[in-house]
Order: structure tokens, then C-alpha cells, then sequence
């Protein structure tokens, strides 16, 4: 049997020998290029074929991470998705971003993405996302950027295969081309501790946002307006003659016209006017306790209401009471210097937390000490001296 040899690199035919002449070589090549055409054609689609491509994989020992390590991405996954939806639980938009945003290593993120971004972690900025890829499988992806503000990915698929750079999806392309991490690099301590500070941190932020939606839930149930309580007539009466005698302090203040016998006369009763207010006074050491309470008449959305503040050490304020339509209002005041409530909704107390309130009691006692202020009043001209 006549023996040929043909050597070809990429660039063609190299040498040959056993052939006759040139034609030969070119007819063996075409000969052997047809035999070979289809089943070529049939390993190409064969390596396109999902099913293939994995059945290849279990006979291939590719870099993966650890069993632990997966443990903590799938946990680090579970937490992403449970903070997005506590996040989301959150039916106001200016408030579900100042939840979310409100943590002290939160760095505000980019409006309609779920990335979430850390600063000064270990001395790292970690920025983590959970996204599918083109094939739908799920990819945690993880930017560390250590304090030289050199940049490394993490980008790990389900089944462990962990890529520096990926082209997850249109929206998100790392690199140029696919680049995986080795066995030796993913069972280095520093992969582990990049793992284990974003899962701790996320656990943190985690906590965090529940107990501000707490907090949140809190407060919304104490402002909001159920079963809608009324001032009973004893009180509406006591409210009446706080305005009465109120008017007759007023009256009796104007008309004195030089300041020093105006301060004389405040001295006397015992009262202090609010700059800024035509109609508020701080009546002081009110009641058993000698506590200072603040009665005014501002208009709350063009109505006629009555506000008490009670006032404790260095003015603090110790407890409010807000009244329109002989209604009380949920409300607390920050500070007696405001005279209006610019509150959007209006939300009311039941009957029950009217009686809870401590609103009668405040009631009796203005209503005493009003009564000793105008009797003293009543003694006519020079009452103040």
C-alpha cells in the first residue's frame, strides 16, 4: 500500500509526500474536506445544544466555588430579594426612599435600579445586584473597590462558576469577553471575605429597614383618623369661657399704652405673649406641677381652633393638644412659635383616647387659673400695681 503524509497549519498545506503532483494534493483535500463536511457540520450543532454542552461539563473540572461559599451567595440572594420587598412594601414613594436610603452606609442609588451600595465596608465600597442573564439563570453579582479604588467583580452563576468579567445581560456587560476565576483564586480567604462582609452588611441593612417600617407603621396607625371622638358638652362649655376670659385679658393688656405698665401688668398675672401670635399667651406656673401651658386661637385651614401646649423645663414641650369642631386632633407640636398646623390630611382621636388624653384636666386647671387672673382684673383701674 502507497504511503502519503500531508502536513497543514492554519495557513494551508505545509508539505506532502507520496503524492504524484500538485492536482493530487488538491483533489485528496477536496475529497477528505467532503467526507468531513457533514459530520463537522453535526459537532458544531452538537455544541451548541444546552443539553450537550452540560453533559460535556460534568466530565470537565471547572473552577468552582465551595460549598460553603455557595451557602453564603444564596443567602446573600434571599436577602436581596426580602429587602426589595420590605422596601417595596412601602406604598409612598418619598417615603420608601427615605427608608431606604436613611442607612449610614447606604450610598444613594441610581432611581430605577435595585443595586444597593455600600461605602467604607472593611475598608471597601461593595455595590451588589441580583440579575438574569440571557439564559434566565440567575446571577449575584458583587463590585468590591478597595480603598487604592481598584475595581474587581465577582460575578457568580447557580452552579458556582465564577466569572471576573461577563456580559450578563444588553443592560449589564463586564469586559470584553467571559474571563472565570481559577480554583485557586476562588479558594482564597479574600473571595470568603468579600462573601461573608456583604452577607453580614446586608443582614444589618436588613434589620434596619424593618424597624424603620416599624417605626413607620407605628406612626401612621397613631395619625390616622378610625372612629372619630367628640368633646363632650362639660368640656365644649370649659372652651368657651378659655376664649370669654382670654378676650378679657386682652382687652385689659391693650389698654394700658406705655410698655413699663403693660410688663407690669403681665408680671402681675403672670403671663408672657408670643412674638409673632395676636392671639397666644404662656400662662406660667399653672395647676399643682406650676407648669407653664401655652393657649392660643389659630386658624387651621381657615377654621377657627384652639392649641395647648404644656410647656416643662426650658420650654420643652411636654404634651399638645390641637381643637377644631370640637374635635382633637392628632397632632403634637414641635415648637409654640408656629401658630398654624400645615399638615395635608387631618386625622382625629376616638372618644376613647379623648377620655385617655389628659385634655380635661388641662382644661380645669386654665380654666381655674383664667378665673383668678380676670377676677384680679375686675378690681378696676390699677389692678396691675
Amino acid at each position: 500500500m502507497k504511503k502519503i503524509y500531508l502536513f497543514i497549519s492554519s495557513d494551508g498545506p505545509v508539505s506532502a509526500d507520496g503524492f504524484d503532483d500538485k492536482s493530487a494534493v488538491e483533489k485528496y483535500l477536496g475529497d477528505v474536506c467532503e467526507i468531513l463536511d457533514f459530520p463537522l457540520l453535526k459537532l458544531r450543532k452538537m455544541f451548541i445544544n444546552d443539553n450537550f454542552v452540560k453533559f460535556l461539563e460534568t466530565f470537565c473540572n471547572r473552577a468552582r466555588l465551595s460549598t460553603q461559599n455557595m451557602e453564603t451567595v444564596n443567602e446573600i440572594i434571599a436577602l436581596f430579594g426580602k429587602i426589595d420587598k420590605d422596601i417595596m412594601s412601602v406604598s409612598n414613594q418619598v417615603s420608601r426612599s427615605n427608608i431606604k436610603n436613611g442607612y449610614h452606609s447606604i450610598k444613594t442609588g441610581v432611581r430605577g435600579s435595585k443595586q444597593l451600595e455600600f461605602t467604607n465596608i472593611n475598608g471597601n465600597d461593595y455595590a451588589v445586584n441580583v440579575l438574569a442573564d440571557h439564559s434566565s439563570k440567575t446571577n449575584l453579582l458583587i463590585r468590591v473597590t478597595d480603598k487604592n479604588n481598584v475595581t474587581t467583580h465577582i460575578i457568580v452563576e447557580p452552579d458556582g462558576r465564577t466569572l471576573k468579567a461577563k456580559k450578563i445581560n444588553r443592560k449589564c456587560i463586564i469586559g470584553d469577553k467571559p474571563e472565570v476565576y481559577s480554583q485557586k483564586e476562588l479558594d482564597s480567604p479574600e473571595i470568603k471575605e468579600h462573601l461573608t462582609a456583604v452577607k453580614s452588611e446586608l443582614e444589618k441593612y436588613s434589620e434596619y429597614i424593618l424597624e424603620r417600617i416599624k417605626q413607620r407603621n407605628v406612626k401612621k396607625a397613631k395619625y390616622s383618623t378610625g372612629d372619630v371622638g367628640i368633646l363632650e358638652k362639660p368640656m365644649q362649655k370649659i372652651l368657651k369661657e378659655l376664649q370669654d376670659r382670654y378676650a378679657i385679658i386682652r382687652r385689659a393688656i391693650l389698654v394700658l399704652k406705655d410698655s413699663d405698665r403693660k410688663n407690669r401688668a403681665k408680671d402681675k398675672i403672670g403671663i408672657q405673649t408670643v412674638s409673632g401670635q395676636n392671639h397666644a399667651v404662656i400662662y406660667k406656673n399653672v395647676g399643682p406641677y406650676q407648669e407653664d401651658i401655652h393657649l392660643s386661637f389659630p386658624k387651621i385651614d381657615g377654621k377657627p381652633s384652639i392649641k395647648i401646649v404644656v410647656l416643662g423645663y426650658m420650654g420643652k414641650i411636654k404634651k399638645s393638644f390641637s381643637i377644631q369642631d370640637n374635635k382633637l386632633l392628632k397632632f403634637e407640636a414641635k415648637d409654640v412659635s408656629r401658630s398654624k398646623r400645615k399638615d395635608i390630611d387631618f386625622h382625629y382621636h376616638s372618644q376613647d383616647e379623648i377620655l385617655e388624653s389628659g385634655l380635661e384636666n388641662y382644661l380645669l386647671l386654665l380654666q381655674e387659673h383664667l378665673k383668678h387672673i380676670t377676677d384680679i382684673i375686675s378690681k378696676g383701674n390699677g389692678w396691675y400695681r
